[in-house]
């Protein structure tokens, strides 16, 4: 164990960075080597390959930023994706990662994991491994997820779910409401826009990295809009992170349109689109406001998300600190 070596990604490394995503038991689309290409601003992109004796066992993702390493950089996870299921490898990783950090001279790390349903085995050992090197844990905001139903689970699931969430998607199907399953609409960048700054914030990708992100991952990254008489009056961007989620990146609406409930319908459409793939979770995301320039968690809209059975998990955050 004492062979392990953290170098940073070289091209030579890229083929097994994909191959190990594929089998890796935590690995995200957010972890794919691809996802980084759509930013349109260059960042500060240091990737890093742990490898045992030459062989690559582990891929962590982040960057550079005001001398701290930052995982994920440009994405929502990061920490180490690896296939290992010995709690005593797992940690070798975080430590190695820890000693070469702390040998570049590098402030601290940052890291944001994943909620605990992200895992193939459902296990937090990268959270144990972490905190068991040193790694601290902050504030961390809370998803909203929801275990989706399947076969003869979805009558007891929609019965589960609170009555005004099954009269709102009743009146919205009764308004003549409709759901598409389809790529980016032409409208849907305003609607999210105006949606966002109701709340004192913007969108944090640009109408081209959507489109982008669309058009190179169309099998995990696709939008469900509806629409009312072939207007779209709300919309959820989607991703499938790997088999066991599907993400709700975005929910939005056009609150002109707000009586009709199309929200409510969408989340519904949601779950049951996750169980035909048979993803067995569909996380809503975080909700979170501004308030008074900083983030606070949206009772509201957290309150909201409970009336479909989901619970609250945490994308846990981490960081340590290097004395000098």
């Amino acid at each position: 164990m004492d062979n392990l070596k953290v170098e940073p990604i070289k091209p030579g490394d890229e083929s097994g960075w994909d191959a190990l995503r594929s089998v890796s038991r935590n690995g995200t689309i957010f972890h794919a080597r691809k996802f980084f290409s759509y930013h349109t601003e260059k960042l500060p992109f240091s990737h890093l390959a742990v490898k045992d004796k030459g062989k690559l066992m582990a891929v962590i993702t982040g960057g550079i930023i005001n001398h701290r390493y930052i995982s994920p950089c440009g994405a929502s996870y990061g920490g180490a994706i690896h296939n290992e299921n010995s709690l005593a490898r797992v940690i070798e990783i975080y430590k190695a990662w820890v000693n070469y950090c702390r040998k570049e001279g590098y402030l601290g790390i940052d890291l944001t994991l994943a909620p605990l349903v992200y895992d193939r085995d459902f296990s937090q050992i990268d959270y144990y491994a972490a905190e068991s090197v040193g790694f601290e844990n902050i504030l961390s905001p809370a998803s909203s997820v929801i275990k989706v139903p399947r076969g003869r689970e979805k009558r007891n699931w929609i019965l589960s779910c609170e009555s005004s969430a099954r009269r709102a998607v009743r009146k919205a199907i009764k308004s003549g409401v409709k759901i598409k399953f389809n790529s980016p609409s032409q409208n849907f960048y305003k609607i999210l826009v105006k949606n966002k700054a109701r709340n004192e914030s913007k969108p944090v990708h640009s109408e081209s990295e959507i489109r982008w992100l669309c058009s190179n991952f169309p099998k995990e990254i696709f939008f469900l809009n509806a629409y009312l008489n072939n207007q779209e009056i709300a919309g959820l961007w989607l991703f499938k992170c790997n088999s066991q989620v599907i993400l709700t990146f975005y929910i939005y609406n056009n609150y002109d349109f707000q009586e009709y409930r199309a929200t409510d319908l969408l989340i519904y459409k949601a779950a049951l689109l996750a169980s035909e793939m048979k993803i067995p979770y569909l996380d809503l995301g975080v909700s979170e406001e501004t308030i008074g320039g900083e983030q606070q968690p949206s009772l509201s809209l957290i309150r909201f998300k409970m009336k479909y059975a989901s619970h609250l998990l945490l994308r846990p955050k981490l960081k340590i600190n290097f004395k000098k």
